[in-house]
Order: structure tokens, then sequence, then C-alpha cells
């Protein structure tokens, strides 16, 4: 009886911490900024080109919105792993807290990329790179375009091995954490 209750209070203790740290992931995220996307129109009901045509704005403030992110999740993505080395108190709790937070915070990335404000200016700068020159854009800016898309899909990338590998950490280490436990309370 007594063995359980110690049990209980130990599983419980950590679920608390677990969605601690979750809220705290949350907070300590970024946050795709969307300021330009306020101002131009997001239901396009899969008619880009007319989108274009209708908001010529629209090609370089989406460019422009896109170029942000890749800065901002670029520089997350390098800052993130750059903390870990300067962990003061190093150990396997400490590494398990580390990946935990670092797949959340991923995750939150991904989940604001799924937005249907971000699958516009996705989709309105990958219409620019098929218009086959009928359309309003110039060569120069549907360059610009590509070579963003470009750099964005190398981020995507980034992005997925990033995550694959927070979650495989955290999925070992997980394994690791009842032996791992008695070393902390031992």
């Amino acid at each position: 009886d007594e063995e359980q209750k110690v049990d209980f209070l130990s599983s419980f203790e950590k679920f608390t911490t677990e969605l601690s740290e979750a809220i705290g992931a949350l907070h300590g995220g970024i946050v795709l900024s969307r300021s330009n996307i306020q101002d131009m129109p997001t239901d396009a009901r899969g008619n880009y080109q007319e989108l274009i045509k209708d908001n010529p704005d629209a090609v370089s403030k989406y460019g422009q919105m896109l170029e942000i992110w890749c800065r901002d999740i670029e520089r997350y993505l390098e800052e993130n792993l750059d903390q870990q080395k300067d962990i003061i108190d190093p150990g396997p709790r400490t590494e398990l807290e580390f990946w935990r937070g670092r797949m959340q915070k991923i995750t939150s990335i991904t989940e604001q990329l799924k937005s249907r404000e971000c699958k516009t200016v996705f989709n309105v700068l990958h219409a620019v790179t098929r218009d086959k020159g009928q359309g309003e854009i110039a060569p120069k800016s549907r360059q610009t375009v590509f070579n963003t898309l470009r750099r964005w899909k190398q981020i995507d990338i980034s992005i997925t091995e990033a995550f694959n590998e927070a979650k495989d950490n955290v999925k070992y280490l997980t394994t690791l954490e009842k032996f791992i436990e008695p070393l902390y309370t031992g």
C-alpha cells in the first residue's frame, strides 16, 4: 500500500513536470510573424493566379514573409543546439529535458506552418513559379521567389531532421529513465 502510494506520487510528479515543460516550451519557442498576411486576402479558393493578378504586392510581401520565417527558423535551430553545449548541470535528466523541449518547440513550428495563412503564402509563391510568363510578375521577381522557395525547401528538410533527431533521442532516453531516476533519488 505504501509502495503504491510512493509510485503514484512519483508518477504524478513526473507527469506534472512534463506538463509544465510542455507549457513552457509553447511560450519559449518562436512565433512566426504574420503581420504582412493580415493585409492580404488568404482565401483564394485554390485560384492563386487570380490572387496574384488582383494583388500584385502579394508576391513581394509573401516573399519577404517567407524570408523572415527562413531566417528565424534557421536561427532557432542553430541557437538551440548551441544552448545545449552551455548547460550548467549536465546529466541524463538534463539531456532528456533538453530533447523533450526541443521536440515540443519544433512541433510548435510545424503546427504554425500548417495554418491556413502559412499555406496561402506557400501556395501563392508556388503559383508564381508555375506562371509561365503570362502573368504580371517580372522575371527577376519570379527568380527571387524561386530562390526563396529553394532555401525554404532546405530549411524544411532541416526541420524534419531536427524533429526526428529530437524524437529519437527522447525515445531512447525515456527507455533509460527508469534506470537513471535512482541515480538522482538514490
